[in-house]
């Protein structure tokens, strides 16, 4: 009877092993049926991995164009500066150049508005209610002194 019921053991053993192999093996097929369609999980992980290369490799792109576009910028910015000074000191020269001149003098554009004036322009209408300004008309100016009677006609013979 021992042998009868080893025998069942057995069987049953065998049975439930039988059912854990049809198991494994139904999981098998399924795993290796995602693998070979390229479904699931990997695919999706793979092309995320995929994409963030190429979004690394896009950046890297882009701060390479900005930094290059920095430094034109910088040496840019060091040219202007330059061009700047140079400026400043012409400006300079010119107005202690017109300063320095025995005379009256006074700068005017196109439309005839004073572009600059010097201390010895200023001076002499210090004693008049005219105050000429850098962008006054000059042409208007000299019609108002004769209008006041600040400056006269004077006819020649």
């Amino acid at each position: 009877m021992a042998d009868m019921d080893s025998n069942v053991e057995l069987r049953e053993q065998i049975a439930a092993l039988q059912s854990e192999n049809h198991k494994l093996q139904t999981i098998n097929k399924a795993l290796m049926y995602r693998v070979e369609e390229g479904g699931g999980n990997l695919n999706a992980a793979y092309s995320a991995f995929e994409h963030s290369v190429q979004l690394a490799l896009h950046v890297n792109l882009k701060t390479k164009e900005l930094n290059s576009a920095l430094a034109q910028l910088h040496l840019a910015n060091q040219r202007l500066s330059v061009a700047n000074d140079e400026a400043n000191l012409l400006k300079q020269r010119f107005h202690d150049a017109i300063e320095s001149i025995n005379e009256a003098f006074v700068l005017l554009d196109g439309n005839g508005n004073i572009n600059f004036q010097n201390t010895i322009f200023e001076s002499f209408w210090y004693e008049t209610p005219i105050r000429p300004k850098v962008g006054d008309n000059f042409y208007q100016l000299k019609s108002n002194a004769k209008k006041q009677g600040v400056i006269l006609n004077v006819i020649l013979p």
